[in-house]
């Protein structure tokens, strides 16, 4: 095996460390390697520490096969977050389609969703608007099965339809787009 030191090519300087992991009946189960330059560091003492931490971290990591979950490296970090955010951004849209709206592009959705919930459309935000449109759709649909019993029980089809018109267009869409789903058993 050879030390970390050769492995750098036995350079002047530099402080190696190899950490070795054992169990209880002193069985060697993992082992890691650690270097810092004393240059580099200006402090012989933090030089010694930090490979002293390096060959512990590298050594857990190796031996309990997690190089894959933690990294250093902020470039290999992937967002958790960045699928939830998609997630989120399909709901918002298919939200707003259910509500009889579509846009065709970014500003019209934030349009949109600034009309519909009063918020701006970012992802700290994304929650918010998604239960605020739910709300809307929800509503919508209470709104429509109770006008539907009322017509049942007397009101006209000239008074339904004064009515509609009074609405504003973009609830009259919101309504046909929930009916269409209603109806269609989506």
């Amino acid at each position: 095996m050879r030390l970390p030191w050769e492995m750098l090519g036995r350079p002047a300087g530099v402080i190696c460390y190899i950490c070795e992991l054992y169990t209880k009946r002193g069985e060697l189960v993992g082992e890691g390697r650690g270097a810092r330059e004393v240059l580099k560091e200006q402090d012989i003492n933090k030089a010694i520490k930090m490979a002293q931490k390096s060959a512990q971290i590298d050594a857990v990591l190796r031996t309990g096969a997690l190089s894959d979950a933690f990294t250093q490296d902020l470039e290999d970090v992937q967002e958790p977050e960045e699928q939830l955010v998609r997630q989120q951004k399909h709901r918002i849209v298919a939200l707003l389609k259910l509500l009889g709206t579509g846009a065709a592009d970014k500003a019209g959705y934030e349009d949109l969703v600034q009309q519909y919930t009063g918020l701006a459309l970012v992802p700290a935000l994304y929650p918010d608007i998604i239960a605020r449109l739910e709300t809307r759709v929800t509503a919508r649909l209470r709104t429509r099965a109770a006008r539907g019993g009322a017509r049942t029980g007397g009101a006209s089809a000239a008074e339904a339809d004064r009515d509609e018109r009074r609405r504003p267009d973009a609830d009259r869409h919101a309504d046909r787009a929930v009916r269409a789903v209603a109806t269609s058993g989506t």
